[in-house]
């Protein structure tokens, strides 16, 4: 197994009791994306995955310098594989102002593009059931990141319609993920998410729509034979449908008709927009992929090690688990051995011991009379355009101090400019430090694909198996 740990921010933590000043600034610091229209149609013959690409929302958003309610640059349709596609819909992405280059921004078009590069997968593992289990597990370990900068009050449903051949079939599987928050500790919510798959055969023709109301309407009035629309794909459909000849529509029909209805959607609601993305695949031929030039961003997400929800004190310098604690750790191949392993603590509780700031993430945690250290580490930020350390919604009880060297200084919107500093301390004798640097050790080689993605390979001069490694680590340590 290759251990190179990007996405780690596993759960989503929501804190209770939160002042409405506060409420209000964190609802003015995160953007939620709706939106979306999702069509897969299929038969015996095929399968199309299509989509628009806006996102959306109730506030102004940053569209590539502009500030508007939309932007047409979300990418929602991918290739898995050599005859596979996942189309995604629902809450995507959350972003902090000023926070970049962190699990906190991770979008799910990042992870799906670091999963499947640009081609999907050109072997066996491109077959539907396999992908929709890969992702499954992936988004389930994601999604409640993405969650944590968003609320419990945020619509936070999600899904993944993944539509390509099993067994030389056509079919369709669907992943549901549904909210569900959970009491950890004393007042913390925890927000998982249970699952609903759903798989069907295309053993007649067969439509799968997400999206929000207004996005289906006129998709479903197509798809039922009751518009009006003179487009000349949908008369088509339309006739078949009378004839009950829906299973001899050819993939370029069907493709026709998913383009179509997104034309015939646009008109009727701000919420979907955009240039149209479409992969078609059928059984006989080869697969059609039509989509626009978007204007995203590659971006590498630093290895993370997770700490979620534990207490670290002069008594257990290791940290235990608080009551009711999990572990999940996401692990994904990337930047190997770049950069000492980044540490994300979340949900937990410092008493009484030194916490070292540099290149580590900190989300709701509390700090009883601690001591942080800053050494104003920036070469990671230079990387991976991350900020040299994140702390978001920390809780103090009985005042902090930081230590700084001569001539650094402390980031602007750190989160602790209420602390009271002092020199960095030079004595031998150092107090209890959590967050200190962990390094991992790289065997083999990396190499980097035509359509960007990493691989990790034997070095064939050393004869060493390729694979990262790590001290043991318990939850907390």
């Amino acid at each position: 197994m290759r251990y190179s740990l990007v996405v780690i921010l596993v759960f989503a933590m929501l804190t209770g009791g939160r002042s409405t000043t506060a409420d209000a600034q964190l609802a003015d610091s995160y953007s939620l994306q709706t939106g979306t229209l999702n069509i897969i149609l299929a038969n015996p013959n095929g399968v199309v995955v299509a989509s628009d690409s806006r996102r959306s929302s109730s506030r102004p958003l940053d569209c590539h310098g502009i500030q508007r309610t939309f932007c047409d640059d979300s990418q929602k349709v991918f290739r898995t594989g050599k005859a596979s596609a996942v189309v995604i819909a629902g809450f995507a992405n959350g972003g902090a102002r000023g926070v970049t280059g962190t699990p906190l921004n991770v979008e799910m078009a990042s992870l799906l593009r670091r999963m499947f590069g640009v081609g999907g997968r050109q072997d066996g593992r491109g077959d539907i059931q396999l992908v929709a289990d890969d992702l499954l597990f992936k988004f389930r370990q994601i999604l409640p990141g993405v969650a944590a900068v968003l609320g419990p009050s945020a619509p936070l449903d999600f899904y993944a319609t993944i539509a390509g051949f099993h067994n030389r079939t056509p079919s369709i599987t669907q992943l549901y993920f549904a909210p569900a928050p959970r009491q950890v500790g004393q007042g913390t919510t925890l927000v998982y998410f249970q699952v609903q798959s759903e798989s069907v055969k295309a053993e007649h023709f067969t439509y799968r729509l997400v999206g929000c109301s207004d996005c289906k309407k006129t998709a479903l009035e197509i798809l039922n034979g009751e518009s009006s629309s003179t487009e000349d794909a949908v008369v088509s459909y339309n006739a078949s449908r009378a004839t009950s000849t829906l299973d001899n529509l050819s993939t370029a029909d069907m493709e026709a008709l998913a383009r179509a209805i997104l034309r015939e959607s646009y008109p009727h609601t701000n919420m979907i927009g955009g240039a149209p993305q479409v992969m078609t695949f059928p059984v006989a031929g080869t697969p059609h992929i039509a989509m626009p030039r978007l204007p995203t961003k590659e971006t590498f997400v630093p290895s993370f090690y997770m700490r979620t929800a534990c207490l670290y004190s002069r008594a257990v310098p290791g940290g235990q688990p608080l009551p009711g604690s999990e572990v999940s750790i996401l692990f994904e191949a990337q930047n190997w051995g770049d950069a000492p392993m980044s540490q994300y603590f979340l949900a937990s509780t410092f008493d009484g011991v030194s916490v070292v700031l540099d290149n580590n993430y900190f989300v709701d945690d509390t700090f009883r009379s601690v001591r942080f250290r800053y050494m104003g580490s920036k070469w990671r930020n230079r990387k991976f355009e991350q900020s040299p350390f994140v702390i978001l919604r920390p809780r103090f009880d009985g005042g902090c101090t930081l230590e700084l060297p001569e001539g650094v200084k402390l980031p602007r919107g750190s989160g602790l400019e209420e602390c009271r500093r002092v020199p960095l301390s030079s004595s031998a004798r150092r107090e209890i430090e959590i967050g200190g640097s962990v390094e991992p050790k790289t065997t083999g080689r990396v190499t980097k694909g035509p359509d960007d993605t990493l691989a990790l390979r034997t070095d064939p001069r050393s004869g060493a198996s390729a694979g990262i490694s790590f001290l043991p680590v318990t939850p907390c340590q």
